[in-house]
């Protein structure tokens, strides 16, 4: 996730836009552990200015500590806000 928002943010650099940036989601392949979604905001076709990846638990992965949603904003909020979780 921290590497499409990366991608995410340098698409914005260059065209003021996050739209071009889900190209990317290809990168974010859903596994036996999460499930990948990006949402941007405003929805097309409006320019988007902001975007929140998210990552559903699956199966094993429900049980983690963590919780079973993670996500991640192009503020770099990140949910949970857990010390572990994230790095």
């Amino acid at each position: 996730m921290v590497l499409y928002a990366a991608f995410a943010e340098r698409v914005f650099t260059e065209d003021n836009d996050y739209r071009r940036a889900t190209t990317a989601l290809a990168g974010l392949t859903n596994t036996n552990f999460y499930n990948y979604s990006v949402a941007m905001l405003p929805v097309a076709p409006a320019r988007a200015i902001s975007f929140t990846i998210t990552a559903t638990a699956q199966a094993g992965q429900t049980n983690d500590t963590c919780g079973t949603t993670l996500s991640l904003t192009n503020a770099g909020v990140t949910v949970p806000n857990t010390t572990g979780c994230w790095n």
